[in-house]
C-alpha cells in the first residue's frame, strides 16, 4: 500500500486528516471489519463487536448490478488485525466466477474509529459507483465519491462534502439522487436533499422534529427504502432528545420525489411533522413505556410498505429489560397489521426483510449467540407464506460461533448467492471482524480476511457444495506430496502439506469441515475418522498410508535437524513467517502451502490446523495427541515440541492431519 506525500505532508502540518487521506484508492489484501463498543452496564455493552456493516441508518450497503451480473458493496473496515482504525472500503462479488475482489479504501479515516462514520453505496443510471461517506455529528463532514469508471472500484473521485450522518442515498431513474440523512442541529434531526446528477444540490429540507408537551428537544432515527418512484421513511423519536429513550413509530412517503409528503393513505402532511399525535403515526408505544428500533422497510407486490421493527422495555443490555420481541408492520391497503416474528435478546439484534411475492424472510441474529447478552447473536432466517400474518423457522445460518454475527443487510436487487451481507464481532473485548455474505437457502460464505491475490474465492462455511475432481489425481497428488527425511537409521516419507479437503473427498466422498475451501486443510476429523480415510486410501493405492508417531511429527517440525538449534517453530524462530495462528489468521484457516516451508519443504507444521498423530497419550488410553497448534491458537501452542490430547472421537473445526510412509 502507498502513501501520498502530499497528504502526509498535510497532515503533519495541520493535524487534520482531509477528504483526500493516506489510503485513499489503495487495496486491502482483505476483509477486516471494524470493532467498536459504546455505553456499558451491568450485561455488557449497549452496543459492541464487528460493526463494519453498522448501522440500520446506513443502508444500503449493498447493490447487484445486472448490467455485470456483480454485487458492489461497502462495509467499515481497518487496515491490520490489531487496528481499530476506520477504512470506508468498497468491495465486488462476481456472479459469473463466484470470486470476490480485493477491497479498495474510499475513505481512510485515519483517527477516526467509530462505525458511524460508516459508508453507504449508490449506482446511477450510467453505472457510476457513488459512495456516501458518513460523518458523525455536524463536527465530522460527509463526504460523496464516485468511480471513476462505471461499473468500477479501482479508484474513486471526490465530488463534495457536507453535513451528513447516516446516509441513505436512493437512485431514481430519471430524477437523481435522493438523499435522506440526519443532522445534529442541538439534537438528532431527520433532513432530506435531492441531486439530478450527485453534484448540484437542492437546499436541504427537515422532515421532523417532534417535541412532546413539556419537552424542549426533538430527536429521531430512520430507516428508508423506495419502490420505483415511492419514497418511504419509516422513523421513531427521542422524548426530549434523549437517544437512549427511542419509542412510537411514523411513516411518511412521497411519489414527486421530495415535493409533497403524504401519509400512507395519501393524506398530504406538511414538513417538517412537529405533533407527537399526527396523522403520520403508526404505532404508539410511549404510554407503555416501551422503546421501539426501526430495522428495515421493504414492499409489497402492490408497493405497500412491509416494516421490520422491534420493542423492549428499556434501553440495557440484558435480561432487565425482557426479551425483544420482533415484529412485521405492513400496510394492507386499509390499515397497518402488525405480526409477531420471534425475540431475541439485544437491542441491536439488527436484520433485513425480503418480500417476495407472499413469501417473506426475515434473515436476523435471532437465537443467542457465545456472548448470549452481546450484540447480535446466530443468525436465522424466519420465512412467511401469508404475507406476513404467521411465521416459521426456516434456515439456521451460524451455530456454534467463537464471536456474535450482526447487522444483517439486504442488497438492492438481492441475487443468490449474495443475498445477504454482515460482520461477526466478540461483543465483550475487543476481537477480530470477520465479514459474510449468505444465500437465500441458508448457505453462507467468508469473505477473505486474508488475500494474495487480486481475486479469491469465499471461504464456504458449514454445508459442503459437491467437490469436481479427478479422484485418481488427487490420490496421486498424496504420493506427489511426500518429502523423505531419515530418521533413527529408518527412511520414512511424511506429507510436505495437511491433507485438503479435495483430498479427503476423493477418497471419502463428503467433506465434513467447517470452514469450506478444496485446498484448506480438512478439519473437523476425529482420530477414528483418519483410520477409516486410511484404510480406503491404502485399499486404493496398495500403499500403507499411516499417521505419524509423536517423535516422527517432532523431528518433521524441526526440519529434520535434531543436533542443530531447535526452532520454536516449524522451521524458524519467526512465527509469523511460518505460522497462521491468532495474531495472522484473520480467524481462519489458510490454503496449505501459503507459508514459507521449513528447511526439509515441509508446509504448516505451526499453525493452520491442529494435526493428529498415532501416539496415544498412555499405552492404554483411547486419546491421542494432537500437535502443532492451529489458526485459532496463541503463539505458545504452535511450538513444535507443544502437544495436546483429545478422545479418538473428538473432532473440531481447528485439527485435521498429514500422512507418513514408511520406505523401508
Amino acid at each position: 500500500m502507498k502513501c501520498c506525500k502530499i497528504c502526509l505532508m498535510l497532515v503533519f502540518m495541520t493535524g487534520v486528516v482531509s477528504a483526500q487521506s493516506l489510503l485513499n484508492n489503495q487495496t486491502i489484501d482483505g476483509y477486516r471489519g471494524i470493532w467498536f463498543s459504546l455505553g456499558k452496564s451491568e450485561y455488557g455493552y449497549k452496543y459492541s463487536g464487528g460493526l463494519g456493516t453498522y448501522t440500520v441508518k446506513h443502508d444500503p450497503l449493498a447493490i447487484y448490478a445486472p448490467e455485470v451480473n456483480k454485487t458492489f458493496f461497502v462495509y467499515g473496515g481497518t487496515p491490520s488485525i490489531e487496528e481499530r482504525r476506520l477504512l470506508c472500503m468498497v468491495g465486488c462479488f462476481d456472479h459469473k466466477t463466484g470470486m470476490i475482489s480485493r477491497p479498495v479504501v474510499v475513505f481512510d479515516k485515519e483517527k477516526v474509529n467509530d462505525p458511524h462514520d460508516d459508508p453507504t453505496i449508490l449506482i446511477d443510471s450510467q453505472g457510476y459507483i457513488w459512495v456516501y461517506v458518513a460523518g458523525r455529528a455536524n463536527s465530522r463532514p460527509g463526504h460523496r465519491y464516485r468511480s471513476l469508471k462505471p461499473y468500477d472500484i479501482s479508484e474513486f473521485e471526490l465530488i463534495n462534502s457536507s453535513v451528513m450522518a447516516y446516509p441513505q442515498p436512493i437512485y431514481v431513474e430519471g430524477q437523481g439522487h435522493f438523499l435522506f440523512f440526519t443532522r445534529y442541529d442541538g439534537v438528532r434531526q431527520l433532513f432530506f436533499q435531492t441531486s439530478p446528477d450527485g453534484r448540484n444540490w437542492s437546499d436541504h429540507r427537515q422532515i421532523a422534529s417532534i417535541i412532546g408537551e413539556g419537552e424542549k428537544h426533538s430527536g429521531h432515527y430512520s430507516t428508508t427504502g423506495h419502490q420505483g418512484n415511492k419514497i418511504a421513511i419509516a422513523f421513531n423519536r427521542h422524548p426530549d432528545g434523549k437517544v437512549d429513550y427511542r419509542t412510537n413509530m411514523y411513516y411518511l412517503q412521497t411519489t414527486d420525489f421530495g415535493k409533497t409528503w403524504t401519509t400512507v393513505d395519501g393524506k398530504r402532511i406538511d414538513l417538517p411533522v412537529k405533533d407527537r399525535l399526527n396523522p403520520s403515526l403508526v404505532l404508539e408505544v410511549e404510554s407503555e413505556g416501551k422503546n421501539l428500533y426501526v430495522k428495515d422497510i421493504n414492499f409489497d407486490t402492490q408497493d405497500n410498505p412491509v416494516i421490520l421493527y422491534l420493542t423492549s422495555e428499556g434501553w440495557e443490555s440484558g435480561p432487565v429489560n425482557g426479551a425483544r420481541q420482533w415484529y412485521v408492520c405492513h400496510w394492507t391497503g386499509k390499515k397497518w397489521k402488525h405480526s409477531p416474528i420471534t425475540t431475541s435478546t439485544h437491542n441491536y439484534d439488527s436484520g433485513s426483510i425480503w418480500v417476495e411475492g407472499n413469501t417473506w424472510m426475515v434473515i436476523a441474529p435471532t437465537d443467542p449467540g457465545p456472548q448470549k447478552w452481546g450484540t447480535g447473536g446466530e443468525v436465522v432466517s424466519w420465512e412467511s407464506n401469508n404475507r406476513g400474518a404467521t411465521w416459521k423457522r426456516k434456515y439456521t445460518y451460524t451455530k456454534d460461533s467463537p464471536r456474535n454475527h450482526g447487522y444483517v443487510r439486504r442488497p438492492v436487487k438481492a441475487k443468490d448467492p449474495f443475498y445477504c451481507m454482515w460482520a461477526d464481532g466478540h461483543s465483550d473485548i475487543f476481537s477480530i471482524s470477520q465479514l459474510y455474505f449468505g444465500d437465500s437457502q441458508g448457505n453462507i460464505y467468508m469473505m477473505p480476511y486474508q488475500m494474495r491475490n487480486d481475486w479469491e474465492k469465499p471461504v464456504k462455511i458449514g454445508t459442503a457444495d459437491k467437490i469436481i475432481c479427478n479422484t485418481a489425481d488427487e490420490i496421486a497428488s498424496i504420493a506427489k506430496e511426500m518429502q523423505s527425511m531419515d530418521m533413527d537409521k529408518k527412511r520414512i516419507s511424511i506429507g510436505k502439506y495437511e491433507i485438503t479437503q479435495k483430498q479427503w473427498y476423493a477418497v471419502m466422498g463428503d467433506n465434513p469441515s467447517h470452514f469450506q475451501g478444496e485446498t484448506l486443510p480438512v478439519m473437523n476429523v476425529s482420530w477414528k475418522d483418519v483410520q477409516v480415510f486410511v484404510g480406503k486410501l491404502n485399499k486404493m493405492t496398495g500403499k500403507s498410508y499411516r499417521l505419524p508417531t509423536n517423535d516422527e511429527w517432532i523431528f518433521a517440525a524441526k526440519g529434520g535437524i535434531a543436533t542443530k538449534e531447535a526452532r520454536s517453530f516449524s522451521g524458524s524462530k519467526d512465527i509469523a513467517r511460518v505460522t497462521w495462528y491468532t495474531k495472522n489468521s484473520g480467524g481462519s484457516p489458510h490454503p496449505v502451502g501459503s507459508l514459507e516451508p521449513n528447511e526439509l519443504g515441509i508446509y504448516d507444521m505451526s499453525g493452520n490446523v491442529w494435526e493428529w498423530v498415532s501416539t496415544p497419550n498412555t499405552p492404554d488410553a483411547k486419546a491421542y495427541h494432537i500437535c502443532g497448534g492451529a489458526w485459532n491458537s496463541e503463539a505458545g501452542n504452535c511450538t513444535v515440541t507443544y502437544f495436546n490430547r483429545h478422545s479418538s472421537v473428538f473432532s473440531s473445526y481447528d485439527i485435521g492431519f498429514r500422512l507418513v510412509l514408511d520406505e523401508n
